[in-house]
C-alpha cells in the first residue's frame, strides 16, 4: 500500500537525521548500532520502491546490501539459464 512505502521512507529518513527515537523512544541504540541503521536508511532511500520488499526486514545496512546482492545475483543466474535453454532449443 502507498502508506507502507510512505511508513517505511519516512522512517529511514528519519533514521538518517537521528531522529527515529522521537517517533519510537524505546528504538535508542548505541552507536555502532545507530551507523548500521543509518547504512540501511542510505540503501532504502536510493532504491526503487519495488526494490524495497527486498529489504524491509533488514536490521541494517549490511543486511539490506546482501538481500538486494542476493536477489539481484540469483536472478542475474536464471536469467541466464534460460537464456541457454532457449538458445539450445532452437
Amino acid at each position: 500500500s502507498t502508506y507502507r512505502v510512505w511508513a517505511f521512507r519516512m522512517k529511514m529518513i528519519l533514521i538518517k537525521e537521528d531522529l527515529w527515537e522521537m517517533i519510537d523512544p524505546g528504538s535508542k541504540k548505541k552507536e555502532d548500532e545507530t551507523k548500521g541503521l543509518k547504512a540501511l536508511s542510505n540503501i532504502a532511500l536510493m532504491v526503487e520502491n519495488d526494490q524495497l520488499v527486498h529489504i524491509a526486514d533488514s536490521k541494517d545496512g549490511k543486511d539490506a546490501w546482501e538481500a538486494l546482492k542476493k536477489f539481484h545475483l540469483n536472478e542475474s543466474i536464471g536469467n541466464k539459464l534460460r537464456l541457454y535453454k532457449r538458445l539450445f532449443r532452437s
